[in-house]
């Protein structure tokens, strides 16, 4: 059955709900439901249920909807990607939302493009697009909160620290993903003692973070960890740091 994601504006009148325009469009594109198809109901940044479609014509939508389940649980974690080429934005914020990713920072660095910052792909509204396809994918409702720095200083000297300092993120497994890491550097060796399933993942350009960079995360108490000898897209990165995350979430070593 269909996950679809209703944003809290589109909710009148309690149970009922109106799609129009782009969010319209993009209902009859990729869903293709028909008057009287039963569909999962997700309420974007609020609850799950289930919802019935009342009436679909060239201007609007119509929708019935309950929600009455939480959302899927999820445990604090905060992604940190170098802003990569377009494309790789959207699959970013899709894989980063289908995995229950916490907050999402965009930042700049010295190996990445300055004329990514320029792409239509990091306003709010085409976030909020792709991040709608993540959570559909997934059946979840809580979106990443996402956040896009143009300077790279400004955001590892007061913003990082700010959120590595909360309870949430004080005991988290930090790391950067980097291809000149040792392979005998993984994700397992970097984990903490006393480890609460919170994480803190950075991710630099294809060609990695400079220098100055990777000391910067050093210094916050980041460990450089390797994916294998193999140059990796941002986006196959992520995916694989994200398993390898879960994987010690759910089989933790022994002591």
């Amino acid at each position: 059955m269909n996950y679809l994601v209703i944003m809290p504006e589109e909710i009148k009148d309690g149970e009922k709900a109106v799609l129009t325009g782009s969010r319209a469009q993009y209902f009859k594109d990729f869903h293709g439901l028909k008057e009287g198809d039963e569909f999962r109901a997700l309420l974007y940044g609020a609850g799950r249920g289930s919802g019935c479609v009342e009436r679909v014509d060239k201007k609007e939508v119509v929708l019935k909807a309950w929600f009455n389940e939480e959302p899927l649980p999820r445990v604090p974690l905060a992604v940190i990607v170098a802003v990569p080429r377009p494309q790789t934005v959207k699959k970013v914020l899709q894989t980063c939302s289908t995995m229950g990713v916490t907050d999402l920072y965009f930042v700049r660095s010295e190996n990445s493009e300055k004329s990514y910052f320029q792409s239509k792909t990091l306003e709010p509204q085409a976030i909020t697009e792709e991040i709608v396809k993540g959570l559909e994918q997934a059946g979840d409702s809580v979106p990443p909160q996402v956040r896009v720095e143009t300077l790279f200083n400004p955001f590892i000297e007061d913003l990082l620290p700010e959120q590595l300092a909360t309870e949430q993120f004080n005991t988290a497994l930090k790391v950067i993903a980097d291809p000149r890491a040792p392979v005998e550097q993984t994700a397992l060796s970097a984990r903490p003692a006393g480890w609460d399933g919170a994480g803190v993942l950075a991710i630099g350009p294809e060609s990695g973070w400079s220098d100055y960079e990777r000391r910067k995360f050093e210094d916050l108490g980041f460990q450089m960890i390797s994916l294998g000898r193999r140059e990796l897209r941002v986006e196959t990165a992520l995916g694989a740091l994200l398993g390898q995350l879960q994987l010690l979430r759910h089989f933790p070593v022994q002591e």
